[in-house]
Parts: C-alpha cells; structure tokens; sequence
C-alpha cells in the first residue's frame, strides 16, 4: 500500500518556501497511541475543492483527483493525546523523522486543524524554538526543517511560545 504523507499536502496548503517542525519520536514523547480515533473526529474533511479526507475508527482515507489512499492506524500513523489536542503523528520513512498534525476539538464546532510550519520570512522561529530544546537544521528544496526530541513540557513550551499555524478544513459529514 502506497503511504501518504497528509502533513505534507496540508503544509503545501499554506506556504511554498517554509519552515517546519519534525520530530525525533511521536508527540508527545511517551504519549499512549491510542487504538481508535475518537468519534467526534470521524466524518469527511474538505482538503481543497478536488480533495477530501476521511477519518473512520482505525484509518484515515484521502480522496484526491484520480487517487484514493488508505492509512490504517500504526507504527507508522501513530494518533495520541496531548492537552486539548490529539496528534496524528506520520513517519518519515526518508529520515525516520516524525511529522505532527494537531487537532483540537471544540464543544459546538467542527475541530480546528494546525501544523507547525512557518514562514521562512519569520527569523526568529529557530532563535525560539533552540532556546527551548536541542534543535537539528536541516535544509532542502528550499524547505527549512527544525528537528527536534522535545519532552512533553517542552512541546508545550512550543506550542505557547511559537503557536502553530491553523489550517481551514471544514467538516462535510459525520
């Protein structure tokens, strides 16, 4: 089965030229991978107007143009707990590093979607992000991407000091 890489497509929904924020383990470290997704997170999600994706108990489906792709939950597609988010976790199988995809439910609404990926024009996301853990940089294609092993109060660190970047994706259905 061909992997998808669903940080990837949602990052390129926001910035071409960026930086962004992977990990040496799954978020938050030591975290439990939860077996199911939560119900309340389960339903369609419009990507854009030619892709969607779906969140089902155990997997996550992408429907794009001509393709459709399945991710069943695993130690590769890891979702845990954290706060008021869950983290989708997705390894990189090119430098085993983790990308984290955050989403925080919300009583009344759709849940909100964020990422942390930056602008390159803000310098100051690699000053901050080192003077809270141990940083890795690494460039390529443009791309700049900041690796880090942060314990789970430094990822909170992160999250309050840097914030992440929300992305709009609404809920189609249940």
């Amino acid at each position: 089965m061909k992997k998808i890489m669903l940080i990837a497509s949602l990052s390129s929904l926001v910035l071409a030229s960026c930086i962004n924020i992977k990990f040496e383990e799954p978020q938050p470290q030591g975290g439990k991978d939860l077996a199911l997704i939560p119900k309340e997170l389960q339903g369609s999600y419009l990507i854009d107007e030619h892709d969607t994706l779906r969140f089902y108990a155990n997997r996550m489906v992408t429907k794009k143009k001509d393709t459709t792709e399945i991710v069943n939950l695993s130690d590769v597609f890891i979702l845990r707990k954290f706060k008021e988010y869950y983290i989708i976790n997705q390894k990189d199988d090119r430098d085993s590093t983790w990308a984290a995809f955050f989403i925080k439910r919300n009583k009344n609404t759709n849940p909100n979607f964020y990422i942390m990926s930056y602008d390159t024009k803000d310098s100051t996301i690699i000053d901050k992000l080192q003077s809270i853990t141990k940083t890795k940089i690494v460039e390529t294609n443009g791309n700049v991407n900041l690796i880090v092993k942060p314990s789970p109060k430094e990822l909170e660190e992160i999250i309050n000091l840097i914030g992440l970047r929300e992305i709009k994706i609404p809920k189609l259905s249940q």
